[in-house]
């Protein structure tokens, strides 16, 4: 089970509504082309934040790895990275480690109950594991995975 929440997305969200609106809109799809990719199931989502089922742990830590990999390679528009929070930053031997919005992720395995409401349709989790991913994801920092 995969919990994502971008960074600072409040702060983002005071000092640019418009431009976040923009990194929403394509953070929000890479996230959907990589659940598909990946054979994930997209549980909830809600504002910047995402939870997601997947059929096996090894397609959720891929999932999560690509996620981080694209967001950074993803070519923002200069305002994009000119905001606090979405600077590209660099280690000490000059790699490129941020680039973007952070995104940070919590990921918890497990077995785990579900239903299927009867008015949406759609499956809904519940129970120990996700709330230890949100956990996990709460104590993560941005451009990081927790396990």
């Amino acid at each position: 089970f995969v919990i994502t929440d971008m960074e600072s997305s409040t702060l983002l969200a005071e000092t640019n509504p418009a431009l976040f609106r923009e990194i929403l809109e394509i953070h929000d799809a890479l996230v959907r082309q990589l659940v598909d990719e990946y054979s994930g199931y997209e549980v909830m989502s809600q504002g910047d934040s995402f939870e997601l089922a997947f059929v096996e742990p090894s397609l959720a830590v891929c999932f999560c790895n690509a996620l981080q990999t694209r967001l950074m390679k993803h070519e923002w528009d200069k305002r994009v990275l000119g905001l606090s929070g979405c600077e590209e930053m660099y280690d000490e031997h000059e790699r490129l480690v941020y680039r973007g919005p952070r995104v940070r992720v919590g990921l918890a395995y497990g077995t785990e109950a579900f239903r299927k409401p009867l008015v949406s349709g759609r499956a809904d989790y519940f129970g120990a594991l996700p709330n230890l991913a949100a956990r996990i994801m709460s104590q993560a920092e941005g451009g990081q995975l927790l396990l």
